[in-house]
């Protein structure tokens, strides 16, 4: 499944969770973006409510902590579930639905 977002959809998503008044935005490119390897693995989800994106976020079973397709050190190995906790990865939730009861 081919997924991509144009810078300006990624500072979209970015500005769900980070402040573009002081630039946080801008500066986590460096270390955060989009993973699609959370997406191909289908451990990725999207919540929407009335069409809205309320949330999303996932977890993965791969070495990788953080970050996005081009941050450094990225590492796709399989973690052993044997000793290894599946990763909580990339979870967000938009400003308007924080503490929102269903």
């Amino acid at each position: 499944m081919a997924f991509e977002l144009t810078p300006e959809q990624e500072d979209q998503f970015a500005a769900l969770r980070l402040s573009p008044d002081l630039g946080e935005i801008a500066s986590s490119r460096a270390i955060m973006g989009l993973d699609t390897q959370l997406i191909d693995d289908g451990t990725y989800f999207v919540v929407e409510q009335d069409g809205l994106v309320a949330g999303c976020g996932g977890w993965s079973r791969r070495a990788t902590l953080y970050g996005g397709d081009s941050s450094p050190g990225r590492d796709a190995a399989p973690l052993d579930p044997a000793k290894d906790a599946a990763r909580v990865r990339a979870m967000y939730t938009h400003p308007n639905f924080k503490g929102w009861d269903a």
